[in-house]
């Protein structure tokens, strides 16, 4: 019975998304996304690596197949895309042409966090920093390709930032010594503090609409789980206490842009909540759906769990289609003041006169 419900709300949130998808013209004119291998679609398959997916089972249950993204089918990125109604997915920055990048580019890189150094033990990736400087070139592209870039102003802008640099720096103290030099608090500061000239950096660059989402329970990641002592409990708690931590000095910063900004509008994105299906009454398996190499990838070829529906990991550290599909929906039509605040992405969207903003 139990299974039966989950199935129903699953088509009903599917069925929901459907819904919420615009045919024909986008309700923004672009949409630039950066941040981890949540939001990646394939900027690391040239890389040398071990943070590379290119590969089945990844894939396996989206239209193009394994192209570089961390899970079974689309990223939240995506989906996110769709419900702002555009018609393809947007390109990595790696495989941009002239022609898409005025609709949007995509510049996430799998193990990248906000500090230079986060993932360097994977092998390479592109950071938070580089990722801007390659938005700096797009944006010159742009430039010489079109004498007007104010339409910059009402696209959407999507960070996803900030897990790496807790679980592929802070917490592996053996190869990183941020953990001997911060306190979790001072990290915190320290990460929220760069990622505020970050997000300033990318306010000089044109951009008005800016989502910022916090992140996610890293301390129930199954790779985590199952590396750490959880000490009786389903996570690992003191992951979990260093999170909380960012996300509460993350939305200060969003009303701190917010109020010295007034011609942009920023909003923060409650991962943490909207990444979790328990309180859609729906309870998903939290063992990954697939066969894992020694680190927290799939391993290649390899047969995955029937049911991806039912699982809330595809792999060790990366959620399934089927959450991604939650986080989506809930980013662009909040089900709670406490999902997206000060506002959800739909209602970025009506946000077209950038002069209003001061009046509201």
């Amino acid at each position: 019975m139990a299974h039966k419900l989950t199935q129903l709300l699953i088509v009903i949130m599917l069925i929901q998304v459907q819904k919420n998808i615009v045919v024909g013209k986008p309700q923004v004119p672009c949409y630039f996304m950066f941040g981890d291998s949540l939001v990646d679609s394939g900027n690391n398959n040239g890389l040398v690596t071990f943070s590379r997916v290119n590969y089945p089972p990844y894939g396996m249950d989206f239209p193009e197949g394994a192209t570089g993204r961390f899970t079974n089918g689309r990223t939240f990125a995506d989906i996110i895309g769709q419900l702002l109604g555009f018609e393809k997915f947007i390109p990595p920055h790696t495989a941009a042409t002239d022609a898409q990048i005025s609709i949007g580019v995509n510049y996430a890189s799998g193990s990248s966090g906000i500090r230079e150094e986060t993932g360097i033990h994977l092998g390479d990736r592109i950071s938070m920093d580089t990722q801007l400087v390659n938005h700096n070139s797009t944006i010159s592209r742009l430039l010489s390709l079109q004498e007007n870039t104010s339409f910059l102003e009402k696209c959407i802008y999507l960070v996803n930032t900030g897990n790496n640099d807790y679980v592929n720096n802070y917490f592996i103290s053996d190869k990183y010594n941020t953990s001997r030099i911060y306190t979790t608090d001072q990290y915190a500061s320290v990460l929220i503090q760069q990622l505020s000239q970050q997000l300033r950096t990318l306010y000089n660059l044109g951009a008005r609409k800016i989502v910022v989402n916090g992140v996610v329970k890293v301390g129930c990641i199954p790779i985590v789980v199952g590396t750490f002592d959880t000490e009786g409990k389903p996570c690992v708690e003191s992951f979990n206490d260093a999170a909380k931590l960012y996300n509460d000095k993350l939305k200060p910063l969003i009303d701190d842009l917010n109020t010295n900004y007034s011609d942009a509008r920023f909003t923060f994105i409650n991962m943490t909540r909207i990444s979790s299906l328990q309180g859609a009454g729906m309870s998903l398996s939290t063992t990954p759906c697939c066969q894992l190499t020694e680190g927290y990838a799939c391993i290649p070829y390899s047969i995955p769990c029937p049911d991806r529906t039912m699982s809330m990991y595809f792999d060790g550290y990366h959620f399934a289609e089927i959450v991604a599909t939650s986080i989506a929906t809930r980013s662009y039509t909040a089900l709670s003041p406490l999902d997206a605040s000060p506002y959800d992405i739909s209602d970025l969207v009506r946000l077209h006169d950038t002069k209003y903003y001061a009046d509201i």
